[in-house]
């Protein structure tokens, strides 16, 4: 996680109207003016907050503990006639994610859980402490607990929610420990549910693979399940797709985009367990974290000599594959550069599974595009045995142009139709299957025949939560729309601040970002020092890149 940034008071004071809109200030003023009765405003912010670490934690401890099982929030919840009943109940958790030393605040989350309150991570431009301090008209504050049954404190939790998203839209890696190999994933965590339109423009707006939404359950929506439980849906970037008549592309399985939503949940805190059930339309889908200790030289590491990472293993059904006979298997062929074709099966899902001779075909493979469009079904997954040595069992691609991505980097769900496929050839339930896309990626698999399951196994990285983690230092970014006063219209670009001296000798960097992004263009700004700039205006260094090269106004370079 980044370092805590120091800020000015100037910039504390000059931002505060950003928190709440003025209109909605005005209305918690006069919330504030009724329910205090205009009593002094630190008696009033006593009764309506929780101040600071210690403070939250003993309204937390006086709540009643739920019973096991149950999920927030539901109120008002039975307490036996000998367990006093608190002088006062929170209604939400408001942690600044910024604090530093982490452990201050580690155990507030899963207490709030079992009180059944919701805990919402604050984190802005300005750093969540500063922010929450805004609220309670102190410099900082690391913990809020919101009282229960007050006007303001409902607006504020609509705020503070509205305004923390930028925690929980994130674009992860999946499949990969590495930032931008494996395949990315925008994960979208959602307060409630919201329509197939503005769920698919957000896809299309991310326009990587997969966009997936979690929105999280609880009372009879979580079916009494003792683990958390999401509902979760996966999105293409195709907004419409003329040839199959489909105005949203929502697919029924992603492994990927599933293992980018866990690896959210378990990395941010937002869930005390490890297991995590997901309702999709493949059913109930679940996914276990598994601890990870390495050993790590890595510079970057200051504290000693071992790194704590996890696995995540996902619990997916088999897809079933039948004989394909068509006469169209030398157009197949030849959409695959004219690879030589040992076997051509279709996946009950709808996705041509070509064999190959050899792994080192499926990695020597250059697709045509057009031709692949052409194909029958929805896509094509071509796969072959590893070369003895390489350490896997079969490499695969996957390419699927009519959902409006060319090559899948590592198609987690693909495998679910490769395992049983490759265990009758190889006579095995075990596999280290490898992803031969440009980007690359690895999977643990393990077949359960006797229930027909697929157990994948990989890791993955954030790599973008408002902030670029993956470098040494935070890249603040923003994603804009240009020609318009509407979202989802006009054309975007992805705006990156950087100091001098991540703009020097960064070529290969800024590329694989621009890369990452994946939208027309995204560009670089550095501020230029008074000595650099000879202008009495502000001036920057500004450079363009789309996902493969750098241009200029007027030419590509």
């Amino acid at each position: 996680m980044p370092s805590r940034k120091k800020f000015s008071k100037n910039h504390t004071e000059t931002s505060k109207a950003s928190f709440v809109p003025p209109q909605e200030q005005e209305e918690i003023e006069s919330a504030r003016l009724l329910d205090g009765n205009s009593l002094p405003e630190k008696i009033w912010l006593k009764q309506q907050f929780s101040i600071g670490v210690n403070d939250v934690t003993r309204v937390l401890e006086r709540m009643a503990p739920s019973a096991q099982g149950e999920t927030f929030p539901q109120r008002p919840h039975s307490i036996s006639s000998n367990c006093k009943v608190p002088s006062v109940e929170l209604q939400v958790v408001l942690l600044a994610s910024d604090c530093n030393p982490r452990w201050l605040t580690k155990h507030l989350p899963s207490l709030a859980s079992s009180r059944r309150v919701p805990v919402i991570f604050v984190k802005d431009k300005k750093g969540g402490s500063l922010r929450l301090g805004e609220l309670v008209k102190l410099k900082t504050a690391i913990a809020i607990g919101i009282k229960s049954n007050s006007i303001m404190a409902k607006k504020l939790v609509k705020y503070s929610v509205v305004h923390s998203l930028s925690l929980f839209l994130c674009v992860v890696d999946a499949f990969t420990d590495s930032a931008f190999k494996g395949n990315p994933a925008a994960v979208c965590l959602l307060e409630e549910e919201r329509d197939e339109q503005w769920l698919q423009a957000v896809a299309a707006e991310f326009n990587i693979s997969e966009t997936c939404y979690l929105t999280r359950l609880s009372g009879s929506d979580s079916l009494d399940s003792p683990n958390p439980r999401f509902r979760l849906r996966w999105f293409t970037p195709v907004a419409e797709c003329a040839c199959l008549n489909l105005l949203a592309i929502e697919v029924e399985l992603c492994g990927h985009a599933t293992l980018a939503a866990a690896h959210t949940l378990f990395s941010s805190g937002l869930v005390n367990s490890n297991m995590i059930e997901f309702v999709t339309l493949s059913g109930i889908l679940t996914a276990k974290k598994f601890p990870e200790t390495k050993e790590s030289d890595s510079s970057d590491n200051q504290n000693g000599e071992v790194q704590e990472g996890f696995l995540i293993e996902l619990n997916f059904p088999t897809v079933a594959t039948v004989d394909f006979n068509s006469v169209e298997v030398s157009s197949i062929s030849s959409a695959l550069n004219g690879a030589s074709v040992i076997d051509i099966k279709k996946t009950t899902s709808d996705i041509l599974f070509v064999v190959v001779p050899s792994g080192e075909t499926v990695v020597e493979i250059q697709p045509q595009i057009d031709a692949i469009r052409n194909c029958p079904g929805m896509g094509i997954i071509v796969s072959g045995a590893a070369p003895s040595g390489s350490g896997f069992d079969f490499y695969s691609r996957f390419f699927c142009p009519k959902l409006g991505i060319n090559e899948d980097p590592v198609c987690g769900s693909a495998h679910c139709s490769l395992a049983p496929y490759w265990s009758k050839k190889l006579g095995k339930c075990d596999f280290v299957a490898y992803a031969a896309s440009p980007r690359s990626g690895v999977l643990n698999i393990h077949l359960d025949e006797q229930n027909q399951r697929v157990l994948l196994r990989g890791k993955a990285v954030t790599v973008m939560e408002g902030h670029m983690n993956m470098a040494k230092k935070p890249v603040k970014y923003y994603v804009v729309d240009a020609f318009t006063d509407s979202v989802f219209k006009g054309n975007p670009a992805a705006v990156c601040f950087l100091e001098e001296d991540q703009m020097r000798n960064q070529q290969e960097w800024l590329q694989v970002v621009a890369a990452e992004f994946n939208i027309p263009t995204t560009c670089y700004l550095t501020l230029l020092t008074d000595t650099q700039s000879h202008s009495p205006n502000p001036r920057f260094r500004l450079r363009w890149f789309t996902p493969v090269a750098e241009v200029s106004i007027f030419h590509f370079h």
